[in-house]
């Protein structure tokens, strides 16, 4: 005789399966979404505002040796009266106030840096979210997880198909 109980058992325990393999895909699709639309972590606007000293220094300080160098080679020797802008700035006229931030961040990188980093570790700051470096590396975590269960899934539901079972 066909034991009933122990085919109902089973085709509940293919559901339940099925059920969990739901509830964590939706899990992680609620976590990489939080993830991915968590505000910045101040320590990532740090490594911005670092960032973006050393490259907008690295920018100018090589005009700034220039500007020097030829003043050295003609003995245009800065006087004291003249200001040190003046004396760093280009043959073609004053330095561009476009160029300010670059010239403050060649000359004083240092000081530029502990200023602006102060200013973003005073800022009020909404609930940050992970440094994006973890961010990047626990998304890529989950969704190989989701490829997992979803390989998972499909081999059970292929098998229960196989064995006639209708989930």
């Amino acid at each position: 005789m066909l034991n009933f109980s122990a085919i109902r058992a089973s085709i509940d325990q293919v559901e339940s399966k099925v059920r969990e393999f739901g509830a964590e895909q939706q899990q992680i699709a609620s976590t990489i979404n939080r993830l991915t639309s968590a505000p910045a972590a101040r320590s990532d606007m740090r490594l911005v505002v670092q960032d973006w000293i050393k490259r907008s220094g690295a920018a100018f300080a090589p005009a700034v040796k220039e500007r020097l160098a030829k003043r050295h080679g003609t003995g245009q020797l800065p006087q004291h009266d003249i200001g040190f802008f003046q004396a760093i700035q280009s043959s073609a006229g004053t330095i561009q106030a476009a160029e300010m931030d670059a010239v403050l961040c060649a000359l004083f990188p240092v000081e530029v840096e502990k200023c602006l980093c102060r200013i973003v570790d005073e800022m009020e700051w909404p609930d940050e979210g992970p440094p994006q470096a973890e961010r990047e590396s626990e998304i890529q975590r989950l969704q190989a997880r989701a490829l997992t269960i979803s390989n998972e899934k499909a081999e059970l539901l292929k098998n229960a198909r196989t064995a006639g079972l209708d989930v």
